[in-house]
């Protein structure tokens, strides 16, 4: 399955996050600072992440 991929919002520079979750896996992508302002925006899969890949 292809992954989802959900903007966050733009850092002060305007360089984007992306995140996406799949198989108990958190990816983040992009280029800027991760500012979560708004809070975080996978907080539904919180409790069920078991890896975080950045790249």
């Amino acid at each position: 399955m292809e992954l989802v991929w959900k903007a966050m919002e733009p850092d002060q520079r305007g360089n984007i996050l992306y995140w996406s979750y799949q198989d108990r896996t958190l990816y983040i992508r992009g280029q800027g600072c991760l500012v979560l302002s708004n809070g975080t925006p996978w907080k539904t899969y919180i409790s069920e992440i078991r890896h975080v890949v950045i790249g």
